[in-house]
């Protein structure tokens, strides 16, 4: 029914269409559908462009996903790996109840197992026992990453551990360090000498520095051996101070005064030297020092020489290239502007000269290089080790609140030095105790100031907290003595030995001082004053009624009965004995004129002052200028500065000497060269016997370098073995070139000869 009433509809509609269509009408609608037909043609084109460039779209952001996914995946892998690569060694919780840790039944692990077994697990703990069990207190710690590397014995850390003690509670120890792994005890480490740990910081905050530094046990031992070094020096004190107001009166009052500002207050504005009557000592200092600062350290001389204990390797020219060209560069090194080398060893000196011991310290500040410092002997105090040389100093400063600051840090200082920075109380002075003494418990396994065998602890003495703690691999504090005699700490300077001298030249300057005095203004002698005592002295005074009827003086000048020159020849001869205990006579060979003397004769004299100056040389290059090139070398070759070893010095592990070619040492082996120019010049008369003959004694090659060494001769002025040989070669290529052809040219001649002869007779 109803199919049929919509058809019947649709057959309705149609002939409504035809009838209103006119005669045109089926082109119209044939252009119209053509019309519309190219608008669906278009649509369907920008259809199918706008769905190409979805699916371009599409394709793009599935690439740009798929990368972005790759490098997530690539960035979560090198995260994993950079978490695996980086040691990191953390404190970890301690646990409830200490853990049995100690020493293993079971077999000791290879390294290579050991070192598969950590890369397996998961956790990685260290946890400290005291032999048996867990420490109380002390937290265990963690490890991740790459932290491990082998050793001689096994494996071992290359992060550093910081530990600290039980909080508010007394230091503990350790005996030993338990490796666990997944909980789990796989290895043990036992110490050879337990390891003491501070206490932690407590609630209150009232904690001495750096907590992690901390070991009472260690302050109370410093302390107890500084106050028996004090003891020991006490008895040299006043030697001292007379010393200084006798010798140096621009340090009177420094040995035993209080330091700091404080010090200098009490020394500011005081006459000094005031019961000195003769400089003689004074100026000798001063000669004394600059002459051997000229003599032993000579600014514009290359003085410093390396070399190597094993002779074959020293003699290689590679070698000796490589020693001369690193000695060149620890001379420059060392006068370089800001080491102030120059100015300290002045000082040094003067120390020397006065109290016969002399501190002096080789430093490096941080992106600056080396620098050097006199240390104030009033600071200093020392001890020798078995073999008498000085391994100990304790060095006792004063610092105001800015440069504890500057020196220390704030997170270093105690509360109540925080307490002054906090307040700006800079007046505030405090007293650091420094300790440079050997380490007696060298951990190889360590890289800071555990590992090396140089110690040194800065103690804050009134609140006996460790400041700092640092490690030298050499002693950074040399100390040398003038002269030392046998069972004596400290050492003799020529003050101390001409002390009496500059005692009686003093009295003796005075008396002449005032006898001289006496003889210009002499004292008058009349028979009744009556009134003449009112004399007038000054010049042009008129003095009336002072002569008698006859013209004579009733006042007469009182004779003295003084004999100057005596006088003047005993403070010469005093003044003489000064001169030579500060060495006046043998610094004399420095400006003595000695273009009249043949180099046998200087050579000769050179080696007689060489015999009075060899304990000296001695003393210095084992106390003090040896020990100070060698840590120079060491900071150097640490910080790149110097080239590396020759491949033979490597593969012998040998390693560097240090001597010393300055006019000190050269005098003291001068006797060597004087020796052979004598031989040579004795066996002069015997060559004009038999022809020069006796000259084949002579190894003129051993004799050519052992003189230029005797007479410090740089090397890359010597000719190497090679480059001899190669000389003589093409001398004696050139010589046998000229014989030949001398040869020739007589064969020749008598061809010639030969030629003439048989012509004259032909010809007759």
């Amino acid at each position: 029914m109803s199919d049929t009433n919509e058809m019947s509809r649709e057959q309705e509609l149609l002939e409504e269409f035809k009838a209103g269509l006119d005669k045109d009408g089926p082109v119209v609608l044939a252009q119209r559908v053509a019309e519309l037909e190219a608008d669906r043609d278009r649509a369907s084109d920008a259809v199918a462009t706008v769905q190409a460039e979805r699916d371009a779209l599409l394709e793009r952001a599935e690439t740009a996903e798929a990368e972005r996914d790759a490098a997530i995946a690539r960035a979560e892998k090198a995260d994993a790996a950079t978490r695996k690569v980086t040691a990191q060694v953390k404190k970890a919780t301690a646990p409830a109840k200490p853990r049995k840790l100690g020493r293993m039944s079971s077999d000791r692990l290879s390294p290579e197992v050991l070192l598969d077994e950590i890369d397996d697990a998961d956790d990685i703990e260290v946890a400290f026992s005291d032999g048996a069990r867990e420490v109380p207190g002390i937290a265990p710690i963690t490890v991740t990453g790459e932290a491990w590397k082998r050793h001689a014995f096994g494996v071992m850390l290359t992060e550093p551990v910081h530990l600290e003690g039980p909080q508010g509670g007394a230091s503990t120890r350790i005996a030993g360090y338990a490796l666990l792994l997944d909980g789990k005890q796989v290895a043990w480490c036992e110490r050879s000498m337990p390891l003491p740990i501070a206490r932690a910081p407590n609630s209150t905050g009232e904690v001495m520095a750096d907590e992690k530094l901390q070991d009472d046990d260690l302050v109370r031992e410093h302390l107890r051996n500084h106050d028996r070094l004090v003891s020991m020096r006490a008895p040299w004190e006043s030697l001292w101070r007379e010393i200084d107001e006798r010798v140096s009166p621009i340090n009177a009052g420094t040995i035993g005064a209080p330091g700091g500002e404080a010090g200098r207050l009490s020394r500011a504005g005081t006459v000094k030297g005031a019961r000195n009557f003769d400089t003689t000592a004074v100026k000798s200092l001063g000669r004394f020092a600059a002459a051997m600062s000229a003599i032993t350290v000579p600014r514009n001389v290359q003085y410093i020489r390396l070399r190597f204990q094993n002779g074959d390797l020293d003699k290689l020219p590679e070698v000796r290239r490589w020693c001369e060209r690193t000695a060149d560069r620890l001379h420059a090194i060392r006068y370089a502007a800001h080491a102030a080398f120059a100015v300290q060893s002045t000082k040094d000196f003067r120390q020397l000269g006065r109290y016969g011991t002399a501190p002096f310290a080789v430093a490096e500040r941080k992106g600056v290089g080396v620098f050097y410092q006199a240390i104030p002997l009033a600071e200093c105090y020392i001890d020798e080790d078995y073999a008498g040389r000085v391994d100990t100093v304790h060095r006792r400063r004063t610092f105001g609140t800015r440069q504890l600051l500057q020196e220390y840090g704030y997170d270093a200082l105690t509360p109540k030095m925080r307490d002054a920075v906090d307040n700006r109380k800079w007046e505030r002075e405090f007293e650091v105790l420094q300790i440079v003494c050997p380490n007696a418990d060298v951990r190889a396994d360590r890289y800071d100031w555990q590992g090396k065998p140089i110690a040194s602890t800065h103690i804050a003495i009134d609140e006996k907290a460790i400041l700092r703690r640092a490690g030298y691999h050499l002693m950074p504090i040399c100390v040398s003595r003038h002269m030392s005699e046998a069972g004596e700490l400290y050492g003799t300077s020529p003050a101390m030995e001409v002390l009496p001298s500059i005692r009686s030249v003093n009295v003796m300057k005075q008396t002449i001082l005032r006898s001289a005095h006496k003889m210009v203004d002499p004292a008058l002698a009349f028979y009744d004053d009556d009134g003449i005592t009112s004399l007038v002295t000054r010049p042009g005074g008129l003095n009336p009624g002072l002569v008698d009827d006859g013209g004579r003086l009733l006042v007469k000048p009182l004779p003295t009965g003084s004999n100057l020159p005596i006088g003047i020849d005993m403070v010469n001869e005093e003044r003489a004995d000064i001169q030579t205990a500060f060495l006046e006579d043998f610094f004399k060979i420095l400006t003595d004129p000695s273009d009249r003397m043949t180099a046998t004769q200087v050579l000769e004299m050179v080696s007689k002052q060489g015999v009075l100056v060899a304990p000296y040389a001695g003393q210095y290059e084992t106390e003090k200028q040896n020990p100070v090139t060698q840590r120079d070398l060491d900071l150097a070759m640490r910080a790149g500065q110097v080239e590396p070893f020759p491949d033979v010095v490597i593969e012998a592990g040998a390693h560097p000497l240090v001597e010393y070619e300055n006019p000190l040492t050269r005098m003291a082996r001068a006797e060597q060269a004087t020796g052979f120019t004598r031989w040579v010049e004795m066996m002069t008369p015997l060559a004009q016997t038999d022809g020069g003959a006796v000259f084949d004694h002579i190894n003129t090659d051993e004799a050519a370098t052992g003189l230029a060494d005797v007479l410090g001769v740089q090397q890359s002025w010597i000719a190497t073995p090679q480059e001899v040989a190669a000389k003589r070669k093409a001398r004696e290529d050139a010589q046998a070139a000229q014989a030949g052809s001398q040869q020739i040219s007589d064969i020749a001649g008598a061809y010639l000869d030969t030629a003439r002869a048989n012509q004259i007779a032909q010809a007759a």
